[in-house]
């Protein structure tokens, strides 16, 4: 049985080392075309350099970061996801990996975000067929 989810597990710098088959079914993009890649490259413009640098700052702090993307699938097609990352610690408490839980909740938020965002709903569904 396939996970729901997508799930990326990266080094500390970000970089990819797996992602599962769910990853690679929403996006568009095979294993081996991500592997040693960051996820930036699936950016869809629409989150600021403040968004990231607040999940980088929780992240690195070791705690756990929960929130939505709307991210660019390999064919250009836009995206929400439903994210949680993890710090992943070694023996020693070190960060070792991040975990990245991910739901695509691109039909869900299709009725629910006009309501709260609309300006970034519009920019990001505009390119949704």
């Amino acid at each position: 049985m396939q996970s729901p989810v997508s799930i990326i597990i990266t080094d500390t710098e970000g970089n990819i080392e797996y992602v599962n088959p769910k990853f690679c079914e929403i996006t568009g993009w095979s294993i081996s075309e991500v592997a040693g890649q960051n996820p930036r490259f699936l950016k869809s413009g629409k989150q600021t350099a403040e968004f990231y640098e607040e999940l980088w700052n929780t992240l690195t702090e070791g705690k756990v970061w929960k929130g939505e993307f709307c991210n660019q699938k390999k064919d250009g097609k836009l995206f929400w996801e439903q994210a949680i990352i993890n710090p992943v610690k070694d023996e020693a408490g070190n960060i070792s990996h991040y975990i990245a839980i991910k739901e695509d909740i691109t039909e869900k938020n299709k009725s629910t975000k006009n309501f709260y965002c609309p300006n970034l709903v519009f920019a990001c569904y505009s390119k949704i067929p």
